[in-house]
């Protein structure tokens, strides 16, 4: 593999002028000349922390960051902001898209240079994939902050009457996807096996998955999906 595109995760001090004070190093991630950063910022006395996720993006590499999320364009970048997206005309379909999560809809980044990002209180988790398919239920598109590197969003699958979720599939050719969260569980499915899991727990999938209904759990809360052939389904652990 080359070494340009390992991942790379460690734990150190380090200093930020920009931001003048200290934060923890909790992730890297590089991907050619594009890098992605994950720091905890925590108060004197330990009661409150927050994080800042820096990606510094070259020319020609694609970006989409969740809208709303870039709070800052660093000094000497020569970023802009677009908007990027499947979804409905107009107006109300981009409104409506947002609340019930029937499309993927970004903010795409161009040029080159540094965004600053603020996510959620949970620690982001960066995950690189080469040559694979990522399934996110509609529900949970929001759970993708950040796609950065060579990839595709196909228009978000329409629900059937006989399937339990609706799903947009994301094409990842080389690319590092920074998620909400780096609180969840995976789970991996062999050929001849089966997995039945909560719907309300499935955060994504990745492979080459089929998934059905299953019975109803036994303590008729929710209900249960199954998921058969070769693959990944990541479950919250938050649920």
């Amino acid at each position: 593999m080359n070494t340009n595109s390992t991942f790379i995760a460690q734990q150190k001090q380090i200093q930020l002028t920009q931001l003048g004070s200290r934060g923890q190093l909790v992730w890297e991630a590089k991907l050619g000349n594009n890098r992605i950063i994950v720091l905890r910022y925590t108060t004197s006395n330990g009661s409150n922390e927050s994080f800042i996720v820096e990606i510094l993006k070259d020319q020609n590499t694609k970006l989409l960051v969740l809208p709303g999320s870039a709070s800052v364009l660093k000094s000497k970048s020569r970023l802009t902001l677009d908007h990027y997206g499947l979804k409905e005309k107009g107006v109300s379909g981009f409104i409506k898209s947002q609340v019930t999560g029937e499309s993927f809809v970004m903010t795409e980044v161009k040029g080159e240079g540094t965004v600053r990002l603020t996510p959620n209180s949970d620690c982001p988790g960066i995950k690189q994939f080469q040559n694979t398919k990522l399934f996110i239920p509609n529900t949970n598109v929001a759970y993708v902050q950040s796609l950065l590197g060579d990839f595709e969003i196909h228009t978000a699958q329409k629900v059937k009457s006989d399937m339990p979720i609706a799903f947009s599939e994301i094409l990842l050719k080389s690319a590092l996807v920074l998620f909400e969260t780096d609180n969840f569980y995976e789970v991996e499915i062999e050929a001849d096996h089966f997995v039945d899991v909560e719907a309300n727990e499935i955060v994504f999938w990745t492979g080459d998955l089929i998934y059905d209904d299953a019975r109803d759990s036994s303590n008729g809360e929710g209900s249960l999906v199954r998921f058969s052939g070769m693959g990944k389904v990541y479950l919250s652990l938050s649920v």
